[in-house]
């Protein structure tokens, strides 16, 4: 009788994680205000993993697949771009992304293309093609290379 409750708070929990919530679609991030130039610190660079599939530009938007564990809440990613840039040709900079889970328990492994405006780093970058280097911190961090053509 003492498992009862504990019974019902464990149906009460998978019930919060529906099946349409935990279908795989396409997460678009807010345009400009997603993307932040210089001025950040290494708390804005914490959050929570999530593994960097792909990424690629489709105009000026860059496209990424990530996959991470949730499926009960949106997730946000933030995106910190360096104030440093390398005059090599094309020029390259560093792009760190920041995923928050928004406090999402569910366990479920979820893969998703997310695209977000790229307008203000293009501008700032001059509109010709550069290297961004997408880094991700966390105990396994990655980077992946992408061009902006132009």
């Amino acid at each position: 009788m003492k498992r009862l409750p504990l019974f019902l708070l464990f149906i009460l929990f998978l019930a919060a994680c529906d099946s349409e919530s935990l279908q795989n679609h396409d997460v678009s991030v807010a345009g400009d205000s997603a993307v932040q130039i210089g001025g950040y610190t290494n708390d804005d660079l914490r959050g929570d993993p999530f593994a960097l599939n792909s990424a690629r530009f489709e105009g000026q938007f860059l496209e990424m697949s990530v996959s991470f564990s949730g499926g009960c809440n949106e997730h946000d990613y933030s995106f910190f771009v360096s104030e440093t840039v390398l005059l090599s040709d094309p020029p390259r900079l560093s792009m760190f992304v920041v995923h928050d889970d928004r406090d999402d328990f569910c366990d479920a492994y979820l893969t998703q293309t997310i695209s977000t405006d790229m307008g203000v780093l293009i501008d700032w970058v001059g509109g010709g093609p550069f290297l961004v280097s997408i880094v991700v911190l966390g105990s396994d961090t990655q980077s992946i290379d992408v061009t902006y053509d132009g």
